[in-house]
């Protein structure tokens, strides 16, 4: 927390978690195709998630709370569709 602050570390806090877990049972259940898939959307839908409480916590305080989650949640919808259309050209 010292070295990224504490809203970056708090963001980050979920990663660990479910990123050691979903991956293991889904390459047993699925195999590795489903796997993959599974990470390349977990990851997305992780830079829609930081990007909401980052910028959720940046403006609560001077716009106000329906502000704040309009904006997250405007800005977190945008970034991953645009990440998915990026990974459908791929």
């Amino acid at each position: 927390a010292q070295t990224l602050g504490s809203r970056v570390s708090g963001i980050l806090l979920a990663f660990p978690i479910t990123a050691s877990v979903l991956p293991l049972f889904t390459l047993a259940l699925y195999g590795a195709q489903a796997t993959a898939r599974l990470l390349t959307g977990f990851v997305t839908g992780l830079v829609g998630f930081a990007l909401y409480f980052y910028l959720f916590a940046t403006l609560i305080l001077p716009s106000g709370i329906a502000i704040a989650a309009l904006v997250g949640a405007v800005a977190s919808v945008v970034a991953v569709r645009g990440l998915t259309a990026l990974q459908r050209k791929v």
